[in-house]
């Protein structure tokens, strides 16, 4: 056999030729760049083990980038979330760090990308807060524990089915945390709720509602008695004046493990939208949630069992009312606290009688007997407008 050889100073390929009979083969390896002319008919080629070390070597040599942020829920995340998933991981990969909001008490961190435009906004668990200012009480509202926010942050966009109130979508992720390693010396993974960031003029508390549109007053509210969100204030919807947008954002403390579903207070109480009948898209909307469905859906996301029954409870309230004709303002005086002093609401007190006349929350007689309270409620608000009516 007879060959030549030809040998370079840098790794690229080894092309071995091959004349046999009239027709020319090829096989590329990673190794030194060789060129063999071989004469004589070959029926077989391995690659020798010198080839296989030279490829381990090569790899060895690539710089593989860890990933810094991923995804981890939902499956299906939509096209924009998952976007700037990627680009939030590229730039913490270069460096980037996040940037600390320094509204509420949650521990929020935007996150930007390689050209310094934010693209989300990270909650993590408590554990993992990168911050020392952030508060780390065991709970920042009766029945909201501090470590949980990020999950109801993730449940409030899975319970606003095909974005009706505008929550900006929102994913659970897990992150390497910045500075932080185990006694390992390997990095800290923390968890934590991804939101798309969206653009926005303002708040709803840097201008009057009288802009507001009636059908995103409802749309919001409708998630709020659902999810029975204890921090509905007016800086935690934003505004798009060039479309006449509301966007519902923070929902870290909503569902509130029952019974502690008292201390609820929703900004849009004081709007005159909240006053006017539901619209037919709303009504077909709440007629058309799939209780269960929900449940079993927060229960994949490891919220617990007392979370799942404040927005059944929430939801049954808002299911009922709706469909005799009550306002969503009617529907808020029964949910929220009557007074900023006063951390029972009438929704609470009907929750606490049907657990003792049960004696468990966890009972099928439980169900009966809220829904028994709650249709009392309703009737009483019916006869509240009734005498209103009259006496005008």
């Amino acid at each position: 056999m007879a060959s030549e050889l030809v040998r370079s100073t840098s790794l690229t390929q080894l092309t071995i030729c091959l004349d046999h009979e009239p027709k020319l083969r090829r096989c590329t390896l990673s190794v030194y760049q060789i060129t063999f002319t071989v004469h004589e008919p070959i029926t077989c080629i391995k690659e020798c083990p010198s080839s296989r070390r030279s490829s381990r070597l090569l790899k060895s040599k690539e710089t593989v980038q860890e990933e810094r942020l991923s995804l981890l829920f939902p499956w299906n995340a939509p096209g924009a979330l998952s976007r700037a998933v990627f680009a939030a991981n590229q730039a913490l990969q270069a460096g980037k760090m996040p940037e600390m909001s320094f509204e509420g008490v949650s521990g929020a961190y935007f996150l930007k990308d390689a050209e310094n435009q934010i693209v989300g906004v990270l909650k993590p668990n408590c554990s993992g807060c990168i911050e020392d200012r952030v508060d780390k009480s065991t709970t920042w509202r009766k029945g909201v524990p501090a470590d949980a926010g990020y999950l109801r942050e993730c449940a409030a966009f899975m319970l606003d089915h095909n974005g009706f109130a505008g929550v900006p979508p929102t994913g659970l992720v897990e992150m390497v945390h910045p500075g932080g390693s185990d006694v390992f010396g390997r990095p800290t993974r923390i968890k934590g709720s991804f939101q798309l960031f969206v653009d926005s003029t303002c708040s709803t508390e840097d201008m009057g509602p009288a802009k507001f549109p009636t059908r995103g007053v409802h749309r919001i509210g409708i998630l709020d008695l659902r999810l029975l969100n204890t921090d509905r204030h007016s800086g935690n919807i934003l505004w798009k004046e060039n479309t006449n947008q509301l966007i519902p954002i923070d929902h870290a403390l909503s569902l509130p493990e029952f019974p502690e579903i008292g201390d609820i207070w929703f900004c849009w109480m004081s709007w005159s939208q909240a006053k006017m009948p539901f619209d037919a898209d709303s009504l077909r909307y709440i007629e058309e949630l799939d209780v269960e469905q929900d449940a079993a859906a927060l229960r994949n996301l490891k919220l617990p069992e007392s979370a799942v029954t404040t927005m059944k409870i929430g939801t049954l309230l808002l299911k009922k009312g709706s469909l005799i004709g009550l306002t969503l303002y009617e529907l808020g005086t029964i949910a929220a606290c009557p007074a900023a002093n006063d951390s029972v609401s009438d929704l609470q007190r009907a929750s606490i009688n049907a657990i003792d006349a049960t004696n468990s929350a966890e009972s099928p007689e439980f169900w009966i007997e809220i829904d028994r309270e709650i249709d009392s409620l309703i009737m009483q608000r019916l006869k509240n407008r009734t005498a209103k009516n009259a006496s005008n």
